[in-house]
């Protein structure tokens, strides 16, 4: 990994601390709900301060950019639906394309965008810090605590609420990017909204629904979720308008 660039392991950092990618502005259209890497449905909202049980379902979480030395232009740059059901997870971004996927029984994370790699997901970056805040944030009537976590050049700072959760166990060897880590000291509590800060800009995400949901075992195979590579994609049958 010592040969990957700063800003992919940036793009990483974001990706799995944050359960979240950061994505370019053109990424940034409507998701096709029909589109088999989202699934048929979006599932039943969750409403309220407590979800019943471990989280299975799905989180749409808004994103906005904004540059250090331009801190008035904010950019919105999309949502991205992250899915996650016992050791499974993926993300898929507005246009319905995979960008991530887990494999558990590899623990490998599949990666699709900005570009394709692989990486062994038992190798950790460095050694995180976590840093309880004071400070609380509602996000879809849920009040939230707050974390800061720290490694490398890395600051988030996640707020979770500690009904919104995972069985941390099966992730307890997700050292890429914190991920297992952060899990076990939140009781498995997923990201609600996130603050990362970065050389250049500062990332807000926020979740903006909530949706429980089962899967078929199909819905986390690699096959079903691999993006059609542009030169697979065979001719074009008409011209472009």
């Amino acid at each position: 990994m010592a040969s990957d660039s700063k800003s992919y392991w940036l793009w990483v950092a974001c990706s799995l601390s944050c359960a979240c990618a950061h994505r370019s502005a053109s990424e940034s259209s409507a998701a096709n709900a029909e589109n088999p890497a989202l699934g048929s449905s979006h599932g039943t909202p969750l409403r309220g301060p407590q979800a019943p049980a471990p989280f299975s379902g799905e989180i749409v979480y808004q994103q906005t950019s904004i540059p250090k030395n331009a801190p008035w232009a904010a950019t919105d740059v999309g949502d991205v639906h992250f899915f996650i059901s016992g050791a499974h997870w993926k993300e898929v971004n507005s246009d319905g394309i995979t960008t991530s996927l887990y494999d558990p029984d590899a623990n490998v994370v599949h990666y699709f965008k900005p570009k394709r790699k692989t990486l062994d997901a038992s190798r950790a970056d460095g050694t995180v810090h976590f840093e309880p805040l004071q400070e609380t944030k509602t996000v879809l009537g849920h009040e939230c605590k707050a974390l800061r976590q720290s490694w490398a050049n890395i600051s988030v700072v996640v707020y979770y609420d500690l009904g919104i959760f995972v069985d941390p166990k099966p992730y307890a060897h997700t050292m890429l990017a914190h991920m297992g880590e952060g899990l076990a000291v939140r009781n498995g509590a997923l990201k609600l909204a996130s603050t990362l800060e970065l050389a250049n800009e500062t990332i807000y995400a926020e979740a903006t629904s909530l949706s429980q949901r089962s899967f078929e075992p199909s819905f986390w195979s690699l096959a079903n979720n691999e993006p059609i590579a542009e030169a697979d994609a065979g001719p074009a049958t008409s011209a472009p308008e």
